[in-house]
């Protein structure tokens, strides 16, 4: 059940770093002033850091929130 819940949380959190990395891609492309200057550097190294941040929590998530498939054994035995 905890798994579960913290699944969820994960795929918040995994939109949340999406959206970061939506966001810097604008800030590269674009270039427009969105406050204190920031190099190019460091702006590939934001979207590559959160790209991976979300690709865990995106991966944990689905993993922990899956449903598990009910096996039902008929007539062991028999033959």
């Amino acid at each position: 059940m905890r798994k579960k819940v913290l699944g969820y949380l994960f795929y918040v959190f995994g939109v949340f770093f999406t959206l970061s990395v939506i966001g810097n891609l604008m800030r590269f492309f674009v270039k427009r002033d969105f406050g204190p200057d920031v190099g190019t550097f460091e702006t590939i190294f934001a979207i590559l850091f959160a790209g991976f941040i979300a690709y865990v929590f995106f991966k944990y998530a689905v993993k922990w929130t899956k449903k598990k498939p009910k096996i039902e054994i008929e007539d062991i035995g028999r033959t």
